[in-house]
Formats: structure tokens, C-alpha cells, sequence
């Protein structure tokens, strides 16, 4: 990812993993997530991160517990990980690389050697893994007496933000840039599009405005994109951006609309916007979703279309890559698959038939999309499945229905819980008392204590994911 090391990525994903659990892990479970180094590798990386941890947080947002014995614990209250992936990620040399070349596109080899520690031939390493990573992007970086990016200009301003974007989220955080003047503009700019001008908002304008206006500043022009063709929404340049010619002001509302940074309401012709280079992809998503999910009304249908159109629009803008995926969709799919497996497993069904229709759009950033959008189109029943339960004990009626309580409301995002009488008809039998011989009935059989406990929910849980996917 942006030609970063591996050691500050895994450092990065190491996190994420640690985030996901709810106990601590022995150091093992880690190097299993992350696979490629060693557990004395991964526990070095946990002893760096725990010195991170304690330099940027205080104890009480966050703790990275390390014990012998009972292995590692994230410990992370009412905090994220913004200020400790900033903190690992920019000690990178290619996070210096590419701090030289945003704010001047070229910058003399030896004298940053010299001031990086680094030798030519280190450098000329990293500039190469850097350049695979390009490649998608139609970039590269040449290194000689100086060290160059090479390129069309709107590849390149939309590279310099999809990486400050990735990296630092937010204008204020970037040492090295005055940011006062491009949040005054960021503000004027959500005024103008009728877009509350909330701090993270405006913070994420300003990020444009400043990869855009230093590029003024170089006097690198934009390359004759043609956008008015395909970007459908009118809205006059503001005399306030002085430095920007229509075609900037164009390029930079189409990205942010394109990437769905911005919201705004343009009205567009849903008639113009079916007649697109993804149109026929359009239709197979809507076809293929309307087979395995539900019939979708017009408004639904028009809300598909609109996301394929802001796809074909980005794609003429930087043709699509995974990387598109990972910056500007931070949606965790399989943990969701996990909270709704009928969903998830409808929409594996979907992406294939849809992937052997169109195999040349498959990136993970179309996918990403399409599998949020899928999300909320999908009928009830997907989400929270309907199971017949039955409850048989010799509790008090009393003690029956607080069980039956307890399970409804445990698992309300899991599935719809309906309890009936016969026991023959049921899907899950929940019992308290021990039968030897559990044919006896047709549904999966669960035999709990009569105290519910942790337990007893954990196996249920298996239990109606187990109905729910057969």
C-alpha cells in the first residue's frame, strides 16, 4: 500500500486484529492472523506498539497489555487508532518521499540521503516497490540527480490525496502544512454546496483544497479531462478559489462526489445517467440482486444506478483499483458476513453471478460498494432470520419466560425469535432438562442451565447460525 513497509502495514493490521477481540490472545493467535513473520517477529512489533501506545494515550483511552501468561489485550475506551497509525506510518522514508514530491513534485537525491540517514541504493529500493505500487495509477517516480514523479496531473493530485486521506484523515493533523487558509476556503466551499460545514467535513475539503492549490503553486496544469460530458452536475467556480480555471473546479467537486465524500443533491437526469460505460453492468447488478435478494422499487433501482454512475465517473477520473477499496471504504465485510450470515452468503451467491458477468469490474472497490449498498436494500428476513424456538422445562412459568426474555433480547440482532408451543415444530429446542436420548425431536436440541450464562449463549449462537445458513 502506497509502497509503505511491510513492518509498518503489519504493525497497522496487527491492531485491527487485537481490536476485533474480546479477550486476551496468546502472541501466537497474531502471527497465525498475520502469517508472513515469525512470533518473535510479532512479539517485537507488540513491545514497539505498546511504547506507541503509552507515548500518544493515556491509560485510561488506551492500553496494550502484554503478559507471559495471559497473553495480549487491547484495552480501547472512547478513542481510535488515528493518532497511533499517523505516529507508525510516517516514520516510514516513504512517507518522506512523498511529503518532498506533494509539495514540490521533485527534490534533489543526495541532500535527502543526507538528511534521511538513507543510502542511494536503499532509497532506489523503496522507489521501486513504490513504482509497482503506481503502476495501476499510471505513475512513476524516477530517480538520478533527482527524484521526479511522472504522470498525468489529475492521476497525480488524486494519488497525493487518496495517500494524505489514508494516512492522516484530517488537514490539522499534518505537521507540515499551514493549514489555516485552506480550512477558511473549506468552509466557504461547504456553504456554497449547502453542506453543514462540520469540523471533519471541512477538514477533508481542506485536504483537497491544499493537494490542489500547491499543485497551482508548482504551476502544474491539469490535462484536458473532458469531464463536462460525463459529470452531470452544473455548479459555477467560485471567484474565491482565485488560483483554480473551470476545469480544476470541475475535477475537484467530481472527485469528492465521485467518492462520496460530499453529499450534495444535484438533481440529475436519471434518463443521462443509464447511458454510461457501466450501463450494462447496471442492469446485471439490478437483474442479478433482483434473483437472489428481492424485487426492488424504482426509487431502489434509481439508487443503484446512481452508484454505478459515481463509478464509471471515478474510474474516467483514476481508473478503478483495489487500493480505492481500502482508502475510501473502510467497511469491514466479513465481520458483518459474521452478524449476518444469510446476508452473507447471498451476497457471495450474488457477487459471483454478477463477477461472471462483468469479470472486468470485480476491484474491491466496486465490491465494497456494492456490498454496503446491498446491505441496506436487503429484506428483513436476511438480516435477522426467523426461527421457531420452543422452550421445554419444569421451571416455573415464571423462570420460563424470564428465559425466554433473556433470548429474545440477547440475540435481537441475530435473528427474529419466535417461541411456540409444540416442540415437533420448532428449529431449536432450548431445554433445562437433560434427555438421553436428543432424536426425540425433529430441530437442534440445546440443553441449558437453568441460570443462563455465557456459555449457554455462546453454543445458542452457533446453533441459530447453523439453522439460519442451512
Amino acid at each position: 500500500m502506497f509502497g509503505l513497509s511491510k513492518e509498518m502495514l503489519l504493525k497497522r493490521q496487527i491492531m485491527l486484529f487485537l481490536d476485533k477481540q474480546t479477550e486476551s490472545v496468546p502472541s501466537q493467535a497474531v502471527t497465525n492472523d498475520v502469517q508472513s513473520v515469525t512470533n518473535q517477529t510479532i512479539r517485537k512489533y507488540l513491545q514497539e506498539l505498546q511504547v506507541s501506545i503509552e507515548k500518544l494515550y493515556s491509560s485510561e483511552k488506551m492500553e496494550l497489555q502484554i503478559n507471559r501468561r495471559s497473553g495480549i489485550e487491547l484495552i480501547r475506551r472512547d478513542t481510535n487508532f488515528d493518532a497511533l497509525f499517523e505516529e507508525i506510518l510516517s516514520q516510514d522514508i516513504i512517507y518522506a518521499v512523498f511529503q518532498k514530491l506533494i509539495l514540490s513534485r521533485s527534490f534533489f537525491t543526495k541532500p535527502f540521503c543526507e538528511e534521511q540517514d538513507v543510502s542511494l541504493s536503499k532509497l532506489r529500493r523503496k522507489i521501486n516497490n513504490l513504482n509497482h505500487f503506481l503502476n495501476p495509477f499510471g505513475l512513476y517516480v524516477t530517480v538520478g540527480k533527482k527524484v521526479t514523479m511522472n504522470g498525468e496531473e489529475s492521476h497525480i493530485r488524486f494519488l497525493f490525496f487518496s495517500f494524505l486521506y489514508f494516512i492522516h484523515r484530517r488537514l490539522t493533523s499534518i505537521p507540515w502544512v499551514n493549514e489555516k487558509k485552506y480550512l477558511d476556503l473549506a468552509e466557504q466551499v461547504c456553504y456554497l454546496l449547502y453542506i453543514e460545514p462540520r469540523c471533519s467535513k471541512v477538514e477533508m475539503i481542506g485536504l483537497w483544497l491544499f493537494v490542489n492549490m500547491q499543485a497551482h503553486k508548482e504551476n502544474r496544469l491539469l490535462e484536458t479531462l473532458s469531464l463536462q460530458e460525463d459529470f452531470l452536475i452544473e455548479i459555477p467556480r467560485p471567484n474565491f478559489l482565485t488560483s483554480f480555471e473551470d476545469e480544476d473546479w470541475q475535477f475537484f467537486i467530481a472527485v469528492l462526489y465521485a467518492t462520496d465524500l460530499i453529499d450534495i443533491d444535484p438533481n440529475i437526469n436519471f434518463d443521462r445517467i443509464h447511458h454510461n460505460d457501466f450501463s450494462e453492468a447496471t442492469r446485471d447488478w439490478i437483474e442479478e440482486f433482483e434473483c437472489k435478494f428481492k424485487d426492488l422499487s424504482i426509487q431502489e433501482k434509481k439508487e443503484v444506478t446512481l452508484m454505478m454512475y459515481k463509478c464509471d465517473l471515478l474510474n474516467k477520473i483514476m481508473p478503478l483499483n483495489d487500493t480505492l477499496g481500502v482508502v475510501f471504504n473502510s467497511v469491514d465485510s466479513e465481520s458483518i458476513k459474521q452478524q449476518y450470515p444469510i446476508f452473507g452468503q447471498t451476497f457471495d451467491e450474488f457477487w459471483t453471478a454478477f463477477s461472471e458477468k462483468n469479470p472486468l469490474l470485480v476491484d474491491t472497490y466496486i465490491k465494497s460498494k456494492s456490498f454496503m449498498l446491498a446491505l441496506k436494500l436487503s429484506p428483513a428476513k436476511l438480516l435477522f432470520t426467523a426461527i421457531d424456538f420452543s422452550l421445554v422445562s419444569s421451571l416455573t412459568l415464571d423462570d420460563q419466560e424470564r428465559i425466554k426474555q433473556q433470548l429474545t433480547n440477547y440475540f435481537y440482532n441475530k435473528a427474529k425469535i419466535s417461541f411456540i408451543h409444540n416442540p415437533k415444530k420448532a428449529e431449536i429446542i432450548v431445554t433445562t432438562e437433560a434427555f438421553e436420548d436428543k432424536e426425540v425431536f425433529d430441530g437442534e436440541m440445546v440443553v441449558i442451565n437453568p441460570v443462563l450464562t455465557q456459555n449457554d449463549l455462546n453454543y445458542l449462537e452457533e446453533t441459530i447460525e447453523k439453522v439460519a445458513t442451512n
